[in-house]
């Protein structure tokens, strides 16, 4: 086996830069956010529902 030459190595280089180019640009799967994924997962959620209620006192009473 031969080593490469440097112009089959850049040719090898700029072929993967065109690749990796090309899922950046137009990814297979498109990409959700995190929170997207998640909103709405506590809505029925009484733990939830309470905590949410607790902080909305909490920065109530800090505000005062």
């Amino acid at each position: 086996m031969s080593p490469l030459s440097i112009e089959e190595r850049v040719a090898a280089l700029e072929a993967e830069v065109v690749f990796l180019k090309q899922k950046v640009v137009s990814p297979e799967v498109p990409v959700i956010p995190w929170r997207k994924k998640i909103a709405g997962t506590f809505t029925q959620d009484s733990v939830y529902k309470e905590a949410m209620k607790l902080g909305r006192q909490y920065r109530r009473y800090c505000q005062s």
